[in-house]
């Protein structure tokens, strides 16, 4: 009967020890480079991969496909007033005649998120408010699904974002409903 116990309190202490060993080697401190480049990866995967931001903030070339040279940068300046044609030329449609144009998303400090600080951006994606404090009206950014994103993906798209190239473009101001 002392033999059980002991056995049995043996692979318990072994139990919990194995159990220690694995938490701390989970809160083990990795080199901050190592992070970042690991954080922008992941951010280049939910960019590109995951969300297709694309589809939406990248212009198309005349050949219908979207223009890599102008990636992510929006809809151009030179289309606003069209109503008709596809997104990344005419918006998104909206009630009663809005239109929604897809943002600029390079790092441009004039037309993009280069003033943009990592706190703002986390905060528009999770709240819907711009960095102004202004809660962001309907559009088809659908912030109800990004508002469930985890932080730390939210914090590599930013991250990523910041890596790519700062493509200066002025996106027309979309059209409120009438």
């Amino acid at each position: 009967m002392k033999s059980r116990r002991l056995t049995f309190l043996a692979c318990g202490a072994l139990t919990f020890i194995g159990a220690a060993c694995a938490l701390n080697s989970s809160r083990e401190t990795i080199p901050a480079d190592w992070e970042q480049a690991s954080y922008i990866e992941r951010g280049n995967y939910l960019v590109n991969h995951l969300g297709h931001c694309v589809g939406c903030h990248t212009p198309l070339a005349p050949s219908g496909e979207s223009d890599m040279n102008l990636y992510l940068s929006g809809v151009p300046a030179k289309y606003a007033g069209t109503i008709v044609g596809r997104s990344q030329m005419a918006g998104f449609p909206g009630p009663r005649g809005a239109r929604f144009y897809a943002k600029n998303l390079t790092p441009d400090p004039e037309t993009g998120l280069g003033r943009w600080s990592e706190e703002q951006f986390v905060r528009t994606f999770k709240n819907g408010v711009r960095p102004d404090g202004t809660k962001y009206p309907l559009s088809p950014m659908e912030w109800n699904i990004y508002a469930n994103m985890k932080e730390e993906d939210v914090r590599a798209i930013y991250r990523y974002l910041r890596t790519i190239q700062s493509i200066p473009n002025k996106v027309p101001a979309n059209i409120p409903p009438k």
